[in-house]
């Protein structure tokens, strides 16, 4: 394998990229460098062949974080398949860990984010957004917000701007804790469609006719685009913008630093415009799940129930009509 290119002078990929495994026989994993939505790490997507590769079990989250280019050292967190993992002392040896497959209806990912700083990159102009992109309204910038830390003096309008971002922030707090309960019951869901999602049984062939499996055929074609949709927004949510591969973390630090203290620093009008832009983000990805869930639920569940429900009707009438020539 060739040497990969350090993290911190990669650019933005423009769409996925193969890495081959060495040894691999034409194995490979898919990375994309620096997404939109997490502009300091990098994606690793496991494809459905890899469960042939020969060195299948040995490898490890140490093994696809060398496949980045990023150091040990650079590593903040990384994400299992959407479920996150804290890197702190203790925490390197989960590294070694075996890959495991990934649990079914799961985005077959390992998302690892670095906390270095942006400046690390070259200054060159960065590809075209792909269309897998987490969508963001406009005037929300993925970059740090920077304030300055020097006070000035104490002015009704300083106050107004200070109480403005002290609302704008806490009604992102409350939609943070809303998007949380969403994000659960749409991942639930998703879970219940996946199991939905097989063939019929030999019984429920038996007594479907032509229509009855073409029906299920489009229930299952539906259960897929619903979930894929929904798994797309907890995935903006669970590595975007409210966990550490997004702004969150910074923008809370200055909430305890300037905002709450009510400290009259300069730039207090850009960082209404960030906690501003940020809440707008919230309240744009809260509508999405919600509307995620209730796709899900008209279109791919309740669909799905109505196809197996008229299926099994039919097999309990053949049963009743057989006892009955039996008595």
């Amino acid at each position: 394998m060739s040497a990969v290119q350090p993290f911190g002078y990669r650019q933005p990929s423009a769409t996925w990229e193969q890495v081959p495994l060495p040894n691999g026989a034409g194995h490979v994993v898919w990375v994309w460098f620096r997404p939109p939505h997490m502009p300091n790490g990098a994606i690793v997507r496991l494809p459905p062949e890899l469960a042939t590769y020969p060195a299948r079990n040995q490898l490890t989250y140490r093994w696809l974080l060398s496949f980045t280019g990023m150091e040990i050292n650079m590593l903040a967190m990384w994400y299992v398949f959407g479920t996150p993992y804290q890197n702190a002392p203790g925490m390197e040896a989960a590294l070694d860990a075996v890959v495991p497959e990934p649990p079914q209806g799961a985005q077959p990912e390992i998302a690892f984010v670095a906390h270095m700083p942006a400046q690390m990159m070259p200054p060159m102009q960065a590809p075209m957004m792909p269309q897998q992109q987490m969508a963001q309204p406009a005037g929300f910038n993925s970059a740090v917000p920077q304030f300055s830390t020097q006070e000035v003096g104490m002015t009704p309008d300083l106050e107004k701007l200070l109480h403005r971002i002290d609302s704008e922030w806490r009604s992102a707090v409350t939609l943070e804790r809303q998007l949380a309960g969403v994000r659960k019951k749409v991942a639930g869901l998703v879970g219940k469609l996946s199991s939905m999602d097989k063939e019929l049984s030999p019984e429920e062939r038996l007594h479907a006719d032509n229509n009855d499996v073409k029906d299920w055929a489009d229930a299952r074609r539906w259960i897929k685009d619903v979930s894929n949709k929904a798994q797309r927004y907890v995935k903006e949510h669970d590595i975007g913008l409210t966990s550490m591969a997004g702004r969150r973390g910074s923008m809370a630090e200055t909430y305890k630093t300037v905002i709450e203290p009510k400290r009259p620093v300069a730039g207090l009008d850009g960082i209404l415009r960030e906690f501003d832009a940020y809440r707008k983000s919230l309240q744009t990805l809260l509508n999405n799940l919600n509307n995620a869930y209730t796709s899900a639920s008209q279109d791919g569940e309740r669909r799905a129930q109505r196809v197996l429900a008229k299926i099994r009707a039919k097999a309990r009438g053949a049963k009743s009509s057989v006892s009955r020539k039996r008595t």
